[in-house]
C-alpha cells in the first residue's frame, strides 16, 4: 500500500490482523509504502493520539475481486475472455 499524510500533524499507521505493521507518518503530504504480504483483513488505526481512526483493509491475492452494492450487484472488470463456473 502506499499511504499520504494529509493532515500537518504526526500519525502513524498501524496494522493489525493478517499483516502486523507501525508506519511512521511524519511528514504532510509525503507517501510512504508498506508491502502487504499476506491475504486477509487487516485492521488499520492510528498510533499517534487519534485513537478513533480506523479502517479495514482487505487485501486478496489476485486481480479479481469486487464488491457488491447495497442490492447485491457487482461488476468484474478487466477479466479475460473464457468460460468461467
Amino acid at each position: 500500500i502506499k499511504v499520504v499524510n494529509r493532515d500537518p500533524d504526526h500519525h502513524m499507521l498501524r496494522g493489525g490482523g493478517a499483516d502486523f505493521f507501525s508506519l511512521p507518518l511524519p511528514l504532510p503530504n509525503h507517501t510512504q509504502a508498506h508491502p502487504m504480504c499476506r491475504a486477509g483483513i487487516v485492521d488499520l488505526t492510528c498510533g499517534a493520539r487519534w485513537y478513533w481512526l480506523h479502517a479495514h483493509l482487505f487485501v486478496v491475492d489476485h486481480p479479481y475481486y469486487a464488491r457488491t452494492d447495497a442490492e447485491g450487484r457487482f461488476t468484474l472488470d478487466h477479466v479475460p475472455a473464457g468460460k468461467y463456473d
